[in-house]
């Protein structure tokens, strides 16, 4: 079955000339990113091609340049945690949703900030003045935050069925 669709928005709002979203590539290694793209790119598209490896996720062959999330790059790029972790801990759900979704803690919150306005400097140097279009869902608990980091951003929000969704 087809996956809900977030990933396909990105790629169709990012797909005029004058827009740019962030990679797979990048959301993986963002620093590494901006000076070795040239050599790594190439070499990480060789080694999944000997591996045959598949993006089990969004059930498609493995394709460095689909599209990123911005949630991914600031987990590897920060070394935290992340909101997945609620799921992988059941007893301690909420305690992680309040750090890493919600930000709850001023001390989180400004990591996560300054993580954020660092990452979005480095994608805004790859897109040379096209407008940029991320996509985390998690970002959605996220908006007065993302609105203070950025007041001229624009958000799109959409309703999907949970009962469809989930499966995905």
């Amino acid at each position: 079955p087809f996956r809900s669709g977030t990933t396909f928005l990105q790629e169709l709002l990012a797909a005029p000339p004058h827009r740019r979203t962030m990679t797979l590539f990048e959301s993986v290694v963002p620093e590494v990113s901006l000076l070795w793209s040239w050599c790594l790119l190439p070499l990480f598209r060789f080694i999944t091609w000997c591996a045959g490896s598949v993006n089990e996720f969004h059930r498609m062959p493995w394709d460095w340049n689909f599209p990123g999330e911005d949630d991914v790059a600031l987990h590897g790029y920060q070394c935290a945690a992340d909101v997945i972790r609620a799921f992988q801990f059941p007893s301690e759900h909420a305690q992680w949703l309040d750090r890493f979704l919600l930000l709850a803690d001023d001390k989180d919150r400004q990591r996560w900030q300054r993580g954020h306005r660092h990452l979005f400097k480095v994608v805004a140097w790859k897109a040379r003045g096209r407008q940029v279009v991320l996509k985390s869902p998690p970002n959605s608990a996220r908006i007065a935050q993302l609105h203070a980091l950025y007041p001229g951003a624009r958000f799109i929000h959409i309703h999907r069925d949970p009962h469809q969704v989930l499966p995905s």
